[in-house]
């Protein structure tokens, strides 16, 4: 049984964890591929080589699912006989047309470094799919989901990052890390929000990964933690770890949830940090308190716009993040936003629109507000009832 996961990043130095956690997780020989969405579709078949292949499994996302949807119909005009599966966030939510189009034989949504190798088992003995959690498949004609599940201790996964065909790329690519999954805050535009409770890693563990990665030659290390803050003593005893490691010519990326940005962090921040070592990203997205309330977004705008300037009184790069198209959010409103948080004058300020993301509450309720977005990803918004093209 051979088996192949593929990766279509948006760039290439954006590796995919996920198929390398799970090539980690899995009893049987894996094996990876990774494109970028710039590649020839044409290219890209020609390297997959799907007919040395059993098994294919693809690592579905808002910038490639396109790309993947006509490589799946490539695969069931001319591969009929071979056995696909999908998973990701980008098909997790809204799937049914993958399996009853027979494009893919296997759906596994939310979590799959189990699952994958549950999976696969399941297929070697020919036992019952129903064992397999976070399942979806076609029998008799009829969907079948399975129970959805977590992983309770996400210390039990092998780590993503011991292949020493990644080795040669490290210095020259972003590596994605992990403290912990889950987020506590439900804001309605944000995938995140769809998960359950909040677990962590080992944090020995977590450093032991990133002094092997240091060892490689990595320069950036972006931790995929959706608010790594939400425990203030776990993340002041990270960064006081991380201090004291003072790992040379390394930039450490973390996403933080700024108005419970706990004082404590800010203080040991301006006392100990030297420059150019960790970049915040602030997801501000709005400073209107009628907007945050719609998005079910519980944010103290005055205490985070406090925070940001005390963080621009530390060494800290600071990033902070605006998204344009949210309820009630007209043109009046979205320029009292932008010109409040420009005038904090930060090192870097980005502007999204609001994309409508399969399997989020905005989406399900786009009625509400008249919404018209893009059907094919990244499902940017057109306009709805506050803000017109």
């Amino acid at each position: 049984m051979k088996i192949l996961l593929v990766g279509i990043n948006s760039k290439f130095i954006h590796p995919n964890l996920a198929i390398r956690y799970i090539k980690a997780n899995c009893d049987y020989d894996t094996d990876i591929i990774e494109f970028t969405i710039k590649d020839k579709l044409e290219d890209i078949i020609d390297n997959i080589k799907i007919d040395q292949y059993d098994i294919i499994g693809f690592s579905c996302y808002i910038w490639n699912i396109e790309i993947i949807t006509k490589l799946l119909n490539h695969i069931k005009k001319y591969y009929h006989n071979k056995t696909v599966i999908l998973g990701g966030p980008e098909i997790s939510y809204e799937y049914d047309s993958y399996l009853t189009n027979k494009l893919a034989h296997f759906i596994l949504t939310g979590e799959s470094e189990v699952s994958f190798n549950l999976l696969m088992n399941t297929i070697h003995e020919k036992s019952d799919y129903n064992s397999v959690p976070n399942l979806a498949y076609i029998y008799k004609d009829e969907i079948i989901r399975t129970k959805s599940d977590q992983i309770e201790d996400l210390n039990n996964l092998k780590s993503p990052y011991y292949f020493k065909n990644d080795y040669k790329d490290i210095k020259n690519k972003i590596q994605y890390v992990e403290l912990s999954r889950g987020c506590p805050y439900k804001c309605s535009y944000c995938l995140a929000s769809l998960e359950n409770g909040l677990r962590f890693f080992d944090m020995e563990k977590v450093f032991s990964d990133i002094d092997h990665l240091i060892s490689k030659g990595a320069r950036t290390i972006k931790f995929l933690d959706r608010s790594f803050n939400a425990n203030k003593n776990i993340a002041l005893r990270f960064f006081e770890k991380l201090i004291n490691k003072d790992y040379p010519n390394t930039i450490f990326q973390f996403e933080i949830n700024g108005d419970v940005l706990h004082k404590d962090i800010i203080n040991f921040l301006k006392d100990n940090l030297k420059p150019n070592y960790i970049r915040f990203e602030l997801g501000i997205q709005s400073t209107n308190p009628i907007v945050n309330k719609a998005i079910d977004r519980n944010q103290n705008t005055e205490k985070l716009i406090a925070n940001i300037k005390s963080l621009q009184e530390t060494n800290v790069i600071l990033h902070l993040d605006l998204i344009a198209g949210l309820p009630y959010e007209d043109l009046e409103s979205f320029k009292n936003t932008f010109n409040e948080i420009f005038l904090l004058f930060p090192p870097e300020l980005q502007l999204g629109f609001l994309k409508m993301l399969k399997g989020t509450k905005i989406r399900k309720e786009s009625d509400l507000y008249n919404y018209k977005f893009e059907d094919n990803s990244p499902y940017e918004i057109i306009e709805n009832m506050f803000i017109t093209k």
